[in-house]
C-alpha cells in the first residue's frame, strides 16, 4: 500500500441517515396516510351491506347521544353489548345522518389511527434492550413497513369498507393504543401512561369482546421483552396487572346485559367440539390468506365443517403450529410472542364458544394480522437488511394494489355477493343474499334463479318463502303460492310465513283462503301489528267494516303512532259516515306525517264531506303536489270543482286521471257531462261511447248519450 502524502486532507464520508429524526417520522406518517388513502379511495361510495342496515339505518338508539350509550339488547345485531361502537355511529349520525360516505370516512380514520398505534408499538419494541442491538438502527423503517403493510393488507378491507365491522377496527385501535401506552409505562414508570393503558382497555371492552385478551398479551409482552420471566413481571407490576384484569368486569357486565347477543352466541345451535374443529380449518385458511391474500371470502355463512378430508389435515397443522409456538415460547421468546399473539387474540371468537351465525370470518384477523406482518417485514432483516427494506416497499405496494382491487368488489350488493358466491358456491346464505341484491336491483328473474339454488342447497321454510315472493314478483303467482305453501307446511306455527302466504292468496283472488291465513297469523302472533293491519285492510276492502274496525283498533293499541293505520282507519270511519271520528284519526295521522300524500288526500276528502271545503281543497291540492299520481285526490277535487261550477279545472283533473290509469265508465260519464256544459258536444259523445265500450250496461252514460244525440239531431248546426 502506498503512503499518503503529508499534505493530503482526508475527506469525510457521507453522513449516515438519522432514521430517528423528526422529519423522517413526519414523512413516514404522511406516506402511510397517503398509501392508505390511495388503497381505499374507491371505497367511499360503497353502500350499506348485510348487517349495516340493522345496526345503522334501523338503529334508533344512534339518533341521540342520550340513547347511544345503551345499544339494543337481546338482539343479534352487531352493536348489541358494544356501547363504544354505538356511540361512534351516533357521532356519524349527528354529523351526516345516514349518508354512507361519513361512515366510510370514520372507518378509515379509525383504521389509520390503529396503524399509527401499531407503528408506535413496533418502533418502541425494536428499541427494547433485548432487540435494540439487532434492530434498533432501522427501528423506524421496520416499524413503518410493518404498520403500513398491516394497514394495506387486503384482509383488512372487511373491517374498514364493510361499515359495521368498525367493531373490529375500533377494538383494534383500543387494543394497539393500550399496548403502546403499556410499553411507555414500562419504559419509564408513569401514572399517566398507566392510566391511559387502563382507560384504553376499558374502552376496548365496550367495543368488542376480543379485548378480553389484551391484559394477557401485555403480561406476555412484559415477560418477553422486558422482565424476562413471568414471576419478575408479576412481582414488579402486580397492581398494574390487577388494574388491567379489573377491566374484565366491564366486559362481563356488557356480555350479561346483551342477553347472549340474541342467542347468536352459545351452544344452543353448535356444539363446542364442532365449533372448535371448524375453527381449525378456518384458521388454516386465514393464515394462508395472510401470506397469499387472494380468494378472500366476505361471508362464510354458518358453516360447520364435517368433512374428515378437510378436518384431519387442518387439525394436524394446528397441532404442529401450537407445538412450535410452545417450543418457541420457551426457547425463542420473541417468535413465541408473535405466534401466541395470533392465537390468543383469536381465542374469544375462534376457539370453543360458538358464534353460531358466523362461525368463520376473516375480519377476526384484524389484530392478529399485526404479528404476521411484523414477521414478514422484520425477520428477513436479520439475513439481509438492504434486501429487507426493498422487500418491505414491494410488499406494501402489492398490498395497496390488491386492497384497491378488493374494495371495488364492495361497490354494489350484487358485485359483493356475486364474488362471495364465486368463492363459496355451496353457501345457501350467499346465494340468498345475492338473490336479495338482484331483487333490490329489479332483476327478478336472476333473483328467482339464485333463490332456487339456495333452496336446493338448504330446503328450509325461509328459503321457500323468499322464492315464493320472488316468483310472485316475476308474475308467476300460481307457482309462487305452491312454494309458499311448502314453507307453511314446514313451519306451520310460523306466523310470518302464514301472513306472507295469506297476502299471496289475496293477490290470486282466493279471498277466503287469504283471510283465513291472515287470521291464523294473528292467532299465532296476536301482538304483531302488521298482521292486524293486513287483515284490517282486506276486510275493509270487502266492506266487512265492523271486523276491519276491530283489527284497526288492535293495530293502534300496538302502534298508536302508525300514520298509515290511522289514515286507513280514518278512511274506513268516513265510509261508515262517522265523520267526527274519521277526522280525529286523520288529523292525528297528519300531525305525524304532514308530508304524506295519502294522509293529505284522505284528510282532504273527509274535510270536504264535513263542509270544511277550503281546508279540504288545500289538502287535496297539496296531496297532488306531493304525489302527482294520487288518483284519489284528483278525483275528489275534480268532483268538488264540477259541483261548484269550476268546470274547466274539473275537466283538466278528469283528463289527467284518464292518463294515469285505465278509466272507468263512471269517470268517462262525468267527464262527458262536463264537456257538454262547455258545449263540447262532439267530445262528449265520443267520451260516452268509450264509457259504454267499457261498461255497456252503464245507465248514466247511455241516458246522457241519448240526450246529447237527440239534441244534435234537433240542432244539426250545434
Amino acid at each position: 500500500m502506498s503512503a499518503i502524502a503529508p499534505d493530503t486532507k482526508l475527506q469525510p464520508g457521507p453522513k449516515a441517515l438519522n432514521w430517528e429524526s423528526r422529519w423522517i417520522l413526519v414523512l413516514a406518517v404522511v406516506m402511510m396516510a397517503g398509501a392508505i388513502l390511495a388503497a381505499y379511495s374507491n371505497s367511499f361510495q360503497a353502500p350499506y351491506h348485510l348487517d349495516d342496515g340493522d345496526s345503522i339505518e334501523k338503529n334508533a338508539s344512534i339518533k341521540s347521544f342520550s340513547t347511544a350509550f345503551f345499544p339494543p339488547r337481546n338482539s343479534g345485531i352487531t352493536v348489541s353489548g358494544r356501547p363504544l361502537l354505538n356511540v361512534s355511529l351516533a357521532i356519524n349520525y349527528r354529523l351526516g345522518g345516514t349518508e354512507v360516505i361519513g361512515y366510510h370516512i370514520g372507518n378509515l380514520l379509525i383504521h389509520f389511527a390503529a396503524a399509527l398505534a401499531l407503528f408506535g408499538v413496533v418502533h418502541r419494541t425494536l428499541q427494547q434492550p433485548a432487540l435494540a442491538g439487532r434492530f434498533g438502527r432501522h427501528a423506524m423503517p421496520l416499524a413503518w413497513g410493518t404498520a403500513t403493510l398491516w394497514a394495506l393488507h387486503p384482509m383488512q378491507t372487511e373491517s374498514v369498507t364493510y361499515i359495521i365491522q368498525r367493531a373490529e377496527s375500533l377494538v383494534g385501535l383500543c387494543y394497539l393504543a393500550a399496548l403502546y401506552a403499556f410499553i411507555r409505562a414500562l419504559e419509564k414508570p408513569s401514572r399517566t401512561w398507566s392510566a391511559i393503558t387502563v382507560i384504553a382497555c376499558v374502552l376496548g371492552m365496550t367495543a368488542k369482546e376480543v379485548m378480553a385478551t389484551a391484559p394477557l398479551v401485555m403480561f406476555l409482552y412484559d415477560r418477553t421483552f422486558v422482565s424476562g420471566n413471568f414471576a419478575a413481571s408479576w412481582q414488579l407490576r402486580r397492581k398494574f396487572y390487577l388494574s388491567l384484569a379489573a377491566t374484565w368486569g366491564v366486559l362481563l357486565t356488557l356480555v350479561i346485559s346483551s342477553g347472549g347477543r340474541g342467542a347468536t352466541v352459545g351452544f344452543a345451535q353448535v356444539s363446542a367440539l364442532d365449533y372448535l374443529l371448524t375453527q381449525a380449518s378456518g384458521i388454516c385458511g386465514y393464515l394462508w390468506r395472510a401470506i397469499v391474500p387472494v380468494n378472500l371470502i366476505f361471508d362464510y355463512g354458518a358453516v360447520v365443517e364435517k368433512d374428515p378430508s378437510v378436518l384431519v389435515p387442518s387439525v394436524i397443522v394446528m397441532l404442529v403450529i401450537m407445538a412450535a409456538i410452545g417450543w418457541a415460547l420457551a426457547k425463542k421468546p420473541v417468535l413465541g410472542f408473535l405466534g401466541t399473539w395470533v392465537f390468543l387474540v383469536l381465542g374469544p371468537t375462534s376457539s370453543i364458544i360458538p358464534v353460531a351465525t358466523q362461525t368463520l370470518a376473516e375480519h377476526r384477523m384484524y389484530v392478529p394480522l399485526a404479528s404476521i406482518m411484523a414477521a414478514l417485514v422484520i425477520l428477513p432483516y436479520r439475513w439481509n437488511p438492504r434486501f429487507c427494506l426493498g422487500l418491505s416497499i414491494a410488499l406494501v405496494s402489492i398490498a395497496g394494489v390488491l386492497s384497491h382491487q378488493r374494495n371495488a368488489v364492495y361497490r354494489t350488493d350484487v358485485s359483493l355477493w356475486q364474488d362471495t358466491v364465486n368463492r363459496v358456491p355451496d353457501s345457501s346464505r350467499a346465494r340468498t343474499n345475492l338473490a336479495c341484491a338482484y331483487l333490490a336491483a329489479n332483476e327478478v328473474s336472476k333473483a328467482v334463479e339464485q333463490f332456487s339454488l339456495a333452496v336446493e342447497l338448504m330446503p328450509e321454510a325461509s328459503g321457500y318463502t323468499n322464492l315464493g315472493i320472488a316468483l310472485a314478483q316475476l308474475g308467476e303467482l300460481k307457482e309462487g303460492l305452491v312454494v309458499l305453501a311448502k314453507a307453511v307446511r314446514l313451519k306451520p306455527d310460523n306466523a310470518q310465513f302464514r301472513a306472507i302466504y295469506g297476502n299471496g292468496l289475496l293477490l290470486a283472488k282466493r279471498t277466503d283462503e287469504g283471510i283465513a291465513a291472515l287470521q291464523k297469523a294473528v292467532e299465532l302472533e296476536p301482538k304483531n301489528a302488521s298482521f292486524h293491519f293486513d287483515l284490517a285492510n282486506t276486510l275493509s276492502q270487502l266492506d266487512r267494516n265492523e271486523e276491519a274496525e276491530r283489527h284497526f283498533k288492535e293495530v293502534l293499541k300496538l302502534a298508536p303512532k302508525d300514520a298509515e293505520a290511522l289514515t286507513n282507519y280514518g278512511a274506513l270511519l268516513r265510509r261508515m259516515h262517522r265523520l267526527p271520528e274519521a277526522l280525529e284519526k286523520l288529523e292525528a295521522a297528519y300531525a305525524i306525517k304532514p308530508e304524506s300524500s295519502p294522509v293529505r288526500s284522505n284528510l282532504g276528502v273527509a274535510l270536504l264531506e264535513s263542509g270544511r271545503a277550503d281546508e279540504g281543497v288545500t289538502h287535496l291540492q297539496k296531496a297532488i303536489s306531493l304525489d302527482p299520481k294520487n288518483e284519489q285526490a284528483r278525483y275528489h277535487l275534480a268532483i268538488y270543482f264540477a259541483e261548484t261550477g269550476r268546470t274547466v279545472e274539473a275537466i283538466t283533473l278528469f283528463e289527467s286521471l284518464i292518463n294515469l290509469s285505465p278509466p272507468t265508465a263512471e269517470l268517462l260519464s262525468n267527464l262527458a257531462v262536463l264537456y257538454a256544459r262547455e258545449n263540447r258536444l262532439a267530445e262528449a259523445v265520443t267520451t260516452l261511447k268509450k264509457a259504454l265500450v267499457i261498461d255497456p250496461k252503464h245507465s248514466a252514460s247511455r241516458e246522457n248519450l241519448e240526450k246529447i244525440t237527440a239534441y244534435l239531431e234537433q240542432h244539426p248546426g250545434s
